[in-house]
């Protein structure tokens, strides 16, 4: 496995915001009427959900077939056992299950480190996958615009993401986002 680190280190952009509290979220000013912390919504079929350990099962099928497309060996005890854990306890991170429509088609995790050099908090995400057919729909980019937001939200500095070297189509989107590789 050999890895790409991009990174995107400051928090100007695009205005999108989770209200934990209010369960309210806003893209580019928009509020999303109906959204709840549990899920938000865009308009056009995009939705994301912050996934529980209710969600184990569906998540664990999600990260087998991203294993499979980038060739990770998948030792599903220690998966399981590891998802579990980052879905009991926030302050490790966040996961999604992404839809379109009513179909769940990917999934995202989101892991939180700290870093002196970024003020503190700063965010990785570790996997990002959307089933192959649901590709080339935007899916992708509105989960990270939704991530940043999130990060935003939670004062976190710093927010990186990893890649594959031979995955270019994953690169080419993240570099279209801001993304650079050192």
């Amino acid at each position: 496995m050999c890895l790409l680190i991009f990174g995107r280190y400051r928090t100007a952009g695009i205005d999108m915001r989770l209200g934990l509290s209010s369960g309210q979220l806003t893209l580019d000013g928009v509020s999303m009427k109906g959204a709840t912390r549990r899920q938000t919504r865009h308009a056009d079929g995009f939705a994301a959900y912050a996934a529980e350990v209710t969600d184990l099962e569906a998540l664990l099928e999600f990260v087998k077939a991203y294993y499979d497309f980038d060739e990770i060996p998948y030792r599903s005890e220690k998966i399981r056992t590891a998802l579990e854990i980052l879905l009991r306890d926030p302050s490790l991170g966040r996961v999604w299950i992404i839809r379109s429509g009513r179909k769940a088609v990917g999934h995202a995790i989101l892991t939180f480190g700290y870093d002196l050099e970024f003020n503190g908090r700063q965010a990785t995400i570790t996997e990002l996958f959307i089933a192959p057919e649901y590709r080339s729909r935007r899916l992708g980019c509105k989960m990270i615009r939704l991530i940043e937001g999130t990060c935003r939200q939670l004062g976190i500095g710093a927010l990186e993401l990893q890649v594959e070297r031979d995955n270019v189509r994953a690169q080419t989107l993240y570099r279209k986002l801001g993304f650079r590789a050192p």
